[in-house]
């Protein structure tokens, strides 16, 4: 088995307003499956969360409170196919390995001066996140670029959250 992984540990005071408004929160647990560590959405009392219940989801303070009662690994917020008070939907964007020595890949760089977003670093510390708004919902997309992965989604999935960032956008904005 591999040796568990150490994923870093929330900035809460960090997160957009956004996110924390949100009744759509999941901390998460590694887990050890199919011979890879895995982050397993999870409620507040233990059981395994799902992406498609919003019954086994929460807000920001009580998945705060319980991941700082422990026994967490780290929180995130569920995307999902309806569209946010507002009228617009929260997309998430994902790209793994792409930060090294504090310097991004070109195309994860690129696309956080395109969208000019909130964004932040991984639980991993080797990846970054991106949230943003959009009029409609994208269709999901994992790709592989030099044997990275890269994913966006607006449905069907949660994305780990650690407020992190890197000195920009502290809010998540709307994207044309």
């Amino acid at each position: 088995m591999m040796t568990r992984p150490i994923s870093l540990a929330p900035k809460f005071n960090n997160f957009p307003q956004t996110l924390t408004a949100l009744i759509q929160w999941v901390l998460w647990c590694y887990e050890y499956k199919d011979e890879k560590w895995t982050k397993v959405p999870k409620q507040p009392n233990g059981m395994n969360a799902s992406t498609a219940n919003s019954a086994t989801w929460c807000n920001f303070e009580k998945v705060c409170a319980a991941y700082q009662a422990g026994g967490y690994d780290g929180v995130g917020i569920v995307l999902t196919s309806k569209p946010l008070n507002n009228g617009l939907y929260l997309i998430g964007m994902d790209f793994d390995n792409c930060l090294a020595n504090g310097e991004l890949d070109d195309g994860p760089r690129k696309a956080t001066e395109l969208l000019d977003t909130y964004w932040e670093i991984s639980p991993s510390g080797e990846g970054i996140r991106l949230f943003y708004l959009q009029d409609n919902p994208v269709k999901a997309r994992k790709i592989k670029v030099d044997g990275k992965s890269r994913e966006v989604y607006s449905t069907g999935r949660y994305l780990t959250v650690t407020g992190h960032i890197v000195g920009q956008s502290k809010e998540v904005r709307y994207v044309a």
